[in-house]
């Protein structure tokens, strides 16, 4: 799919990161004001994952976008940790990571990757209510981790756009605050 295909007006061509077959990947749009620029060298092979440096009203933030597939073996939590790693060396201030890592929050034996994960970065997630819904399930998979929450006026879990599906991720929202 082109970038043309995927505009959305008032916003830059997205920031991609595709997985090459039938469907996957990650992007991440930014609007078209803001000043930004893409990390590539913070992103991982064979880690579907996007980084973003923009500039909000003369603050400098680092925007992840990750994908974890529901089928990803162990090696995959390390590319993850590889990829933080690298934002965290950046010493940028305000981390935020936003993505489907397929591990259920809501269920507690089913987290514990994801929980060494943000106890190793002291990242805090910001969602506390289901994300992902199908015909017998719902679930808490998509995240928004953040390093440091005095810039967050706000995060939610919102309703889906697109009627009548079946199996679904809702959209989430992030406010952040910059005084």
């Amino acid at each position: 799919i082109s970038d043309s295909d995927m505009s959305i007006v008032h916003f830059k061509d997205p920031l991609r990161c595709d997985r090459n077959i039938r469907a996957g990947g990650v992007a991440i749009y930014v609007k078209d004001t803001l000043e930004s620029v893409r990390r590539r060298d913070l992103e991982v092979k064979d880690l579907e994952c996007v980084w973003v440096q923009a500039k909000v009203q003369g603050h400098t933030i680092l925007v992840g976008g990750i994908y974890r597939p529901p089928n990803a073996n162990q090696n995959y939590w390390n590319l993850i940790h590889e990829t933080i790693d690298r934002a965290k060396s950046t010493n940028i201030q305000d981390i935020i990571i936003l993505g489907d890592l397929n591990n259920d929050l809501l269920v507690n034996n089913r987290s514990k990757n994801l929980q060494e994960l943000m106890k190793a970065y002291s990242l805090k997630q910001l969602l506390t209510e289901a994300t992902h819904f199908t015909e017998s399930s719902a679930s808490l998979i998509d995240v928004i981790l953040v390093n440091k929450t005095s810039n967050i006026l706000s995060s939610e879990v919102c309703d889906p756009f697109i009627p009548n599906l079946v199996r679904y991720h809702c959209p989430v929202a992030l406010l952040l605050k910059f005084a």
